[in-house]
């Protein structure tokens, strides 16, 4: 019957453990040195902008029956974190 004593087999091939931890670390170290550094990355927010003109109308009517109603709208879109509005 044959048995496979992993930690007996290690031991005995030491050697060849040392080498392959040496050999990833060595590795390791090369591919952090040679990651680019970007210390002001470009940094894009996805952001949508609605922009409503209601010729001849008031502020408060543009809020009330435009605004507001662009907003609940919005409201209802998940992953929306900030809804600013300027009338």
């Amino acid at each position: 019957m044959v048995s496979f004593d992993l930690a007996g087999n290690i031991l005995k091939r030491s050697h060849l453990i040392i080498a392959l931890l040496m050999l990833s670390t060595i590795l390791g170290i090369i591919g952090f040195l040679s990651m680019p550094i970007n210390l002001f990355p470009d940094a894009n927010y996805p952001q949508v902008v609605v922009l409503v003109q209601e010729p001849g109308a008031s502020a408060r009517d543009v809020e009330s029956k435009v605004t507001r109603v662009i907003e609940k709208t919005l409201y209802g879109i998940s992953l929306v974190r900030k809804i600013k509005s300027t009338t």
